[in-house]
């Protein structure tokens, strides 16, 4: 997760995206500025809370969230992958 989220800062600086104030906000601004698909973006915004929630609140994690996530959400990240790959290859 906290790849996705620093990748996304990257493009996001290299594009002269400024002022973002959290990692929602990241992948939020992927979506607007068209790097990803804005609904894709909407659907994984929650990866970010979701990470925030296994660094800092571990001791009280779902473990029963965490296994959902690893079962039906891994698709994503290779979504996400292949949206930067296209971005990158048009750079």
């Amino acid at each position: 997760m906290q790849v996705v989220i620093d990748i996304g800062a990257h493009i996001l600086a290299a594009e002269g995206e400024t002022g973002i104030e959290d990692y929602a906000e990241v992948i939020g601004r992927l979506g607007k500025k068209g790097i990803i698909p804005k609904g894709f973006s909407d659907s994984i915004k929650g990866m970010a809370g979701f990470r925030n929630i296994l660094v800092h609140e571990y001791a009280d994690v779902d473990i029963e969230k965490v296994y959902e996530v690893l079962q039906t959400r891994l698709s994503d990240f290779r979504k996400y992958v292949k949206y930067i790959s296209k971005y990158a290859s048009r750079a």
